[in-house]
């Protein structure tokens, strides 16, 4: 059965359970964000999510969406595409 327009529109900006964040409107601050709500950003997934909060945790506030590099999940390729997304 084809999605009726309201369907289509609370699906815009979504990727699976995954939200773009075009659709809350600012990117997600790595520095507050809950696990879940880093879970929620498109491509980031639960193991980096956890990676984030753990770090976040041990050493506290990143100082720039950079510092990612240093967690082993996050390598340059992911970091470049997620960096839009998040913010400090």
């Amino acid at each position: 059965m084809p999605q009726t327009s309201s369907q289509n529109d609370s699906q815009a900006g979504r990727h699976g359970d995954r939200i773009d964040e075009t659709v809350i409107g600012q990117p997600v601050n790595i520095n507050t964000a809950s696990r879940e709500e880093l879970r929620m950003v498109q491509g980031l997934g639960d193991a980096r999510a956890d990676e984030i909060v753990a770090w976040r945790e041990r050493n506290g506030r990143f100082e720039s969406v950079g510092d990612l590099q240093h967690l082993p999940l996050i390598g340059p390729d992911a970091l470049e595409r997620i960096r839009g997304h998040l913010t400090v």
